[in-house]
């Protein structure tokens, strides 16, 4: 049970950090699993073998027979070890939980760093489509003139704001 209590203290305290989960709280939450998965499997364990006496205990022709005063002791330890598969259990379910929550924050965050990267890859893509047009050796409209690259600059801003105006009002 004081493992229990370390791990739910543990357990609460990784929970401020739901709103920007660090690498350090990730693998202190991984190791917590661990540390369940051994204990939910121990009081397992121990409730299968405490069954195990108390039916072994129960029958008289058995080697191993229990008097009235030790089948309650092993009832009273049936019911506690029934308690530490619960509490194990609810304390993983609530690890288990913490770690989507976790997983859920982290996957939001990757989403919005995808989506603000696509944004800027769009308006940064307009410049070099512009640019390799009219570095062409072709004729091609507007391309006459002493200052016809100010138009192709001016051409190129004209569709990065219309691109970002477009992203902007599409948010």
């Amino acid at each position: 049970m004081d493992q229990i209590d370390d791990i739910n203290a543990i357990r609460a305290d990784l929970a401020k950090y739901r709103k920007n989960p660090a690498n350090k709280q990730i693998e202190a939450l991984a190791s917590l699993s661990n540390q369940l998965v051994h204990l939910t499997t121990a009081t397992d364990n121990n409730v299968m073998a405490i069954k195990q006496m108390k039916l072994s205990g129960d029958a008289d022709s058995d080697a191993v027979s229990l008097n009235k005063r030790e089948r309650e002791m092993v009832a009273d330890v049936e019911i506690e070890t029934n308690q530490s598969q619960q509490i194990t259990q609810d304390t993983s379910d609530l690890v288990e939980r913490l770690s989507n929550t976790y997983n859920n924050i982290l996957n939001n965050s990757l989403n919005d760093t995808m989506r603000f990267l696509t944004v800027w890859s769009l308006i940064l893509a307009v410049p070099p489509i512009i640019s390799g047009f009219y570095g062409m050796n072709v004729h091609l409209p507007l391309a006459v003139g002493r200052w016809a690259w100010l138009g192709t600059l001016f051409m190129t801003a004209a569709l990065i704001v219309a691109v970002v105006w477009l992203v902007h009002r599409r948010k």
